[in-house]
């Protein structure tokens, strides 16, 4: 290997660290905006919300909870999410993940 091909190595390299810190950078800006709608509209406490948080198991929501979460994630995120789809959105990360796939 030249320094021609290992220079180009260490550019991918460095570029993928970049892309990868970006991402993580996005979604935890998302996440920290599902969950002040969580804490703010649902009156739950912010150490109660992590990526794994259950929103049935761990916070009892009811389906109408569910559809006022789903209205102010769609508002808040301008995007719009279908019943099959806010069906299979079990949990916070969840919700952080599908936003992050379908924002505009």
């Amino acid at each position: 290997m030249n320094k021609n091909d290992t220079d180009k190595l260490m550019t991918e390299a460095i570029n993928d660290i970049a892309d990868h810190a970006l991402i993580n950078a996005r979604k935890e800006e998302i996440f920290q905006k599902v969950k002040n709608i969580v804490t703010e509209k649902m009156g739950f406490k912010d150490e109660e919300i992590v990526l794994e948080t259950h929103f049935i198991d761990d916070l009892n929501n009811d389906s109408l909870d569910s559809i006022k979460l789903i209205m102010e994630v769609e508002e808040s995120f301008d995007i719009l999410i279908s019943d099959d789809q806010a069906s299979a959105l079990q949990t916070v990360g969840a919700v952080v993940d599908f936003i992050f796939s379908n924002r505009r």
